[in-house]
């Protein structure tokens, strides 16, 4: 059984007639007939019965009709969507979002390019539970925004924007009326970070580590408003993206520090194929991805 079979089943449903389906697959009657009858003669049973010189399908021809029905469409769909690839207009773009609150800010930066693009097909990954390098290998997903680089020859990696990490503090906080902030100002803390692995935040791989220290607290907090309104009410400090506290709600409740000595700066990246690389739709996306770098960076 292949396709030409489900296309002449669903044609002689259509059409009724032999004639009348043999001219729409553009076939000749015989070989239409030939074709069917080889497949009859396969599965052992009848597809269609005659009733003058009208068609009517038999139970099993009912049957293989109901495969039809389910299976050109979407073949159909496919091979739309393979022509629009080949034109360089469609695709798939699945990003994994390694950076958690890269999310806030790559959302609606998607935007545009998806109106600019509408045949590619986008998903956002925000808590991604495996690591982002096989997945782009194999193929699982198609780009990954991360602060972090990721050594192999076969990948590009696009800037986006670097930014500072700083210390949000309460207003009324101990710390409030200093420029910065050390490692030992954090042993002292309840530290508020997002709900990822310690290997993964920077605030204890750039900051506490290499000092040999630990927070006198640790909270997790899934969430950069509830995090900064916790910091607003004297709940804890927090190590963030500067560009992502000057946009919050919370702004005006906390102060911000910068890290004592030199600054901590990280950039983004848009990690992706090489072999994706100069897709048109791909250029497309650092184009409108460019367009919305934070104001505060």
């Amino acid at each position: 059984m292949d396709i030409a079979h489900l296309r002449i089943i669903h044609a002689l449903h259509q059409y009724q007639t032999l004639g009348a389906a043999a001219e729409a697959l553009c076939l000749t009657q015989s070989a239409l007939s030939h074709r069917m009858k080889s497949l009859e003669h396969e599965v052992g049973i009848a597809f269609w019965g005659k009733q003058g010189q009208r068609l009517s399908l038999t139970p099993a021809g009912q049957e293989l009709l109901r495969l039809a029905q389910r299976v050109l469409p979407e073949i159909e769909v496919t091979r739309s969507r393979l022509q629009l690839m080949a034109d360089g207009r469609g695709g798939r773009l699945h990003i994994a979002v390694e950076c958690l609150p890269c999310a806030q800010w790559l959302n609606p930066a998607l935007g545009a390019f998806m109106r600019e693009w509408p045949d590619i097909d986008v998903d956002v990954v925000s808590q991604y539970r495996f690591s982002a390098l096989p997945a782009l290998l194999d193929y699982q997903i198609d780009a990954s925004l991360t602060p972090d680089r990721m050594p192999h020859g076969d990948l590009h990696h696009e800037p986006l924007f670097s930014y500072p990490l700083c210390l949000a503090v309460g207003k009324q906080h101990r710390l409030a009326a200093r420029p910065s902030f050390t490692a030992l100002d954090l042993a002292q803390e309840t530290l508020l970070t997002y709900p990822v692995e310690r290997s993964r935040l920077d605030v204890f791989t750039q900051i506490l580590q290499p000092a040999g220290l630990e927070p006198r607290h640790h909270k997790a907090v899934g969430d950069t408003e509830l995090m900064l309104g916790m910091v607003a009410s004297g709940r804890g400090v927090a190590v963030i993206p500067e560009w992502l506290a000057e946009r919050s709600a919370c702004r005006g409740e906390v102060t911000l520090l910068k890290l004592a000595g030199e600054a901590l700066v990280k950039q983004l990246w848009l990690v992706v194929r090489k072999e994706d690389r100069a897709l048109a739709w791909m250029e497309g996306l650092f184009a409108a991805l460019g367009k919305h770098v934070p104001s505060a960076v």
